[in-house]
């Protein structure tokens, strides 16, 4: 998870169970291939989405390289 998007879930503090990355894109923290800045696009635009005890899903943030 993005700590931007953590970040942003304790700022804004939205009625919401948690946040999640599904998927395992290319980039996120975990799945990084290089962190050299010129390898910037090896990574792939992705979405948080968030998650509520009802199981309603909806986006929350988007990360782009």
């Amino acid at each position: 998870m993005p700590i931007e998007s953590i970040t942003k879930l304790f700022k804004e503090k939205p009625s919401v169970s948690g946040i999640a990355v599904p998927g395992m894109p290319l980039g996120s923290p975990g799945m990084e291939i290089n962190s050299h800045d010129s390898h910037s696009h090896d990574y792939e635009k992705y979405n948080i989405l968030s998650f509520s005890k009802n199981g309603k899903i909806k986006k929350f943030d988007e990360i782009s390289p």
